[in-house]
């Protein structure tokens, strides 16, 4: 298949000096041919431009050649091959020899090197204002809720911010520690930006114990309780292994077994340590009835759950506490509600009586409950920080064949890539087509912090 060959022209008779405005005339013409993209076959783009002579002191040189918008001077690609690679690495998180690879099948480039694609994309993201649309464009649809949480990456640790509301990523920052001091730098930065939350959520780390609200006045901390409640259904687990164990070890000491045949009291108490062993096992494979949810039990389950508290009567209690401590959570009661449900729970005998309650006490003291509830005073208000962790989860699917990002320089680059991808394919960041806009009016407005009734 022959070469397709495109003509551009990009020569005005004066060229306005970039620096100071002063107007120079064109002495003559010039034309270069650049590679273009094209699927299946080769593609060329000739450039035709003006040189100008410089009648100012703003360049230190006589002559000057004329920018123009379809390829950079200088340069041997056209700028749609740079998009091309740039979207290959961010929409389609391909390697760069993969990349390289498909742009030889398809496009026939066989002399792109994968530095070139990699001085592309640093240089794309490092432009004067490319990123900060993005950051006018956040604060322009911040609803006041902000999930914060910290990723790392080697010795370095990235500290992420995202509206849960509107599903936005809004600010990050890299630091080599992940200490008080880091998250105030942290903090300042989302301040210069003007992003002010009026809800914080963020998981149990010490970190954000006090910081947060020591920083911003009035703020409302989350605790994430999906976090919370992975805590407690943990000691729950730990609680029915330790009663599977003190199960299956008695009948283990005593004295050894005399030689000959066994007495029919060494038969029985030999029947009753198998037993013991199989009821060990039985509580072993089903132990995760104690924290399933019951709505998703089956005929099985139920039957198996049965046979649970037959062995180990206290495993029903536990049972319950189980759905007690989920009940604290529930969205649709009030904040007295959930008090009043904890105190039922912290004073009833059964559950003091077993072996992890001091462990649940501690995760539901008093101050920490209250961080835990602050959802139920909005109507729209996460109660996890799942969304700070996808984002994280994102970004480490981006890194994950990307061996030339470990530099500060070339992370930063790659998340702001990123985020402007998913600004520029947000809902928010388009107005509907007319015809469609009053229909989409409500989905297409940012969500507001709503407080319940």
């Amino acid at each position: 298949m022959p070469a397709l060959i495109r003509h551009k022209r990009h020569a005005p008779k004066k060229y306005t000096c970039p620096y100071c405005g002063v107007k120079w005339k064109r002495e003559r013409k010039w034309t270069k041919r650049y590679l273009d993209i094209a699927f299946g076959r080769q593609a060329y783009l000739d450039i035709t431009c003006g040189m100008y002579k410089v009648s100012c002191n703003c360049i230190d040189q006589t002559h000057y050649v004329g920018e123009t918008p379809w390829a950079p001077k200088g340069g041997h690609y056209t700028y749609a091959v740079h998009e091309a690679i740039i979207k290959g690495l961010v929409r389609d998180r391909m390697s760069y020899s993969r990349l390289q690879q498909r742009m030889r099948e398809d496009h026939l480039l066989e002399t792109l090197s994968v530095s070139s694609m990699f001085r592309w994309f640093n240089k794309a993201a490092e432009q004067t204002g490319y990123f900060r649309q993005f950051e006018e464009w956040t604060r322009e649809q911040f609803s006041g809720v902000v999930c914060i949480d910290e990723v790392y990456e080697n010795d370095m640790r990235i500290f992420m911010a995202t509206d849960c509301l509107n599903d936005l990523p809004l600010c990050y920052m890299l630091s080599d520690k992940a200490d008080e001091q880091a998250l105030n730098r942290f903090l300042a930065l989302m301040d210069e930006r003007g992003l002010k939350p009026e809800i914080a959520i963020t998981d149990g780390s010490p970190l954000y114990r006090t910081s947060l609200q020591d920083h911003w006045q009035g703020l409302v901390h989350q605790l994430c309780i999906f976090h919370v409640l992975n805590g407690f259904n943990k000691v729950v687990v730990n609680e029915v292994r330790a009663l599977r164990r003190r199960l299956s070890r008695q009948g283990n000491k005593g004295r050894k077994r005399k030689r000959g045949r066994p007495s029919k009291q060494a038969q029985y108490q030999r029947k009753q340590k198998t037993r013991r062993k199989e009821e060990a096992k039985f509580i072993w494979d089903y132990q995760y009835l104690l924290v399933k949810k019951r709505c998703h039990w089956n005929a099985e389950d139920r039957a198996a759950f049965k046979r649970l508290c037959d062995i180990q009567p206290s495993l029903r209690t536990l049972r319950d506490l189980v759905e007690r401590f989920h009940g604290l959570f529930e969205r649709d009661i009030s904040k007295s509600q959930a008090r009043y449900r904890r105190t039922r729970l912290l004073n009833d005998p059964d559950i003091k009586r077993l072996g992890c309650f001091r462990k649940i006490a501690r995760m539901i003291f008093k101050e920490k409950f209250e961080k835990m509830i602050a959802f139920l005073d909005y109507e729209n208000v996460d109660r996890t920080s799942n969304h700070v962790e996808r984002i994280n989860r994102s970004f480490r699917m981006m890194q994950k064949t990307r061996y030339k990002r470990r530099t500060v320089r070339t992370i930063e680059n790659a998340i702001r890539h990123e985020w402007v991808y998913l600004m520029k394919h947000h809902p928010l960041y388009t107005d509907p087509p007319q015809e469609t806009q009053a229909t989409a009016a409500a989905f297409l407005d940012p969500f507001q912090l709503r407080k319940s009734a």
